[in-house]
């Protein structure tokens, strides 16, 4: 008899629990993402990069059958490495905000609560915000960068991949007129 009301109010517990824990979460995030998330736009960018630091001799005397060009391998995939760590860096970041403003674009009023950049947000704000939006992958035998950018307009992630590309192209030419 002392073990009924034991077993009914363990019985209940196990019941709120699931409840609390499993099905109101499921319910909610249904909700959210039926009804209230924001669309988010996508633009690839895949690139090459040849090459940072890496001189390229040309032999004339017609013996080598090659394209005439030397390029150490292991040479444009660290260059693809480099590029891609730009791509990903608050220095990157600094520049699209200077330039582009892209706090404004990534914290405008239409975009859900959860979804978009605090409009005061600061430079390491924006910039954990950024690689949330991003992503950049080096495939290593190729050097191939593959770059994309998300944004909740697809004209915003357009001119905001434009720019980075463009930033990381004057960053190479600065690197490269160094070496």
């Amino acid at each position: 008899i002392d073990q009924q009301p034991i077993q009914t109010s363990k019985s209940l517990f196990n019941r709120v629990t699931f409840l609390l824990f499993f099905v109101a979460p499921a319910v909610f995030g249904a909700f959210y993402h039926a009804f209230i998330v924001s669309d988010q736009y996508t633009t690839e960018t895949r690139m090459v990069v040849r090459t940072i630091g890496v001189s390229e001799r040309f032999d004339n005397s017609g013996d080598n059958n090659s394209s005439g060009s030397i390029v150490d391998g292991s040479a444009v995939i660290q260059d693809a490495h480099i590029v891609a760590n730009f791509l990903e860096s608050s220095e990157l970041v600094s520049i699209l905000r200077r330039d582009l403003n892209i706090g404004a674009l990534f914290s405008k009023s239409d975009i859900d609560y959860f979804s978009r950049l605090k409009t005061d947000a600061n430079l390491q704000e924006t910039a954990e915000f950024w690689k949330d939006q991003i992503y950049v992958y080096v495939d290593g035998p190729s050097g191939i960068i593959v770059f994309g950018v998300r944004a909740f307009e697809a004209s915003d992630a357009l001119a905001i991949s434009k720019a980075a590309i463009k930033a990381a192209s004057i960053m190479i030419d600065q690197l490269s007129e160094r070496a």
